[in-house]
């Protein structure tokens, strides 16, 4: 897992930021502050912060880390990792999940080995 995000391939909502629309990017996602909307799209990772909040029906990613609250239908084509005091609510595909303590999980399906690469 990445140590933390590359500037010229990272795109970072900060702590107060709050952001509503349609998002595509072609890289990492790093959420501290708010992001809702109708699609949620990263090509590589999406971090989310202790504080941050992810909400979309359309969650698709590389790769996830989730520290803060994330709900909606998430599908990740590698791990989603879920930290210590994390809040996941919604449907998880995914070929790898990692629950730590603390984290916790309400999803209608935990992963799915058929998940494209």
């Amino acid at each position: 897992m990445k140590k933390g995000p590359s500037p010229e391939r990272t795109t970072i909502i900060g702590k107060g930021t709050v952001l509503a629309g349609s998002f595509r990017l072609e890289y990492d996602l790093w959420v501290h502050g708010v992001v809702e909307g109708s699609q949620v799209i990263a090509g590589g990772l999406l971090f989310v912060g202790s504080e941050g909040r992810v909400v979309a029906p359309r969650i698709e990613v590389g790769a996830a880390r989730i520290a803060g609250r994330v709900e909606g239908l998430l599908t990740a084509r590698e791990d989603v990792h879920l930290e210590a005091g994390a809040h996941f609510r919604g449907w998880l595909l995914t070929p790898h999940l990692f629950v730590a303590d603390g984290a916790t999980l309400e999803a209608d399906q935990r992963y799915s080995p058929g998940v494209p690469a």
